[in-house]
């Protein structure tokens, strides 16, 4: 919810983890940065995808969120297991 000076950001699944809480962050920035590079023609495209090739270039600012899409317990993981069988 963005407001003049703030954005409010909802993190379910209470955890106290750093790692996850850390991953929740990241993937709040991330998506801003992430829109920000993308065209109008990618708007058509697997933003799934993009988004997680865009984190894997982009590791070192977000450590924690490209170790979630990569680790075998992710979503994104879980559908392409699933596409590819």
């Amino acid at each position: 919810n963005p407001t003049v000076h703030t954005i409010e950001v909802r993190i379910f699944r209470g955890n106290t983890r750093e790692a996850r809480i850390r991953k929740a962050v990241e993937a709040c920035i991330a998506a801003v940065e992430f829109t920000r590079t993308l065209t109008s023609r990618a708007w058509r495209e697997d933003l799934d995808a993009l988004f997680t090739l865009w984190v894997a270039r982009n590791k070192e600012s977000y450590p924690n969120l490209h170790a979630y899409l990569t680790s075998a317990n992710s979503p994104a993981d879980k559908e392409t297991a699933e596409c590819a069988s």
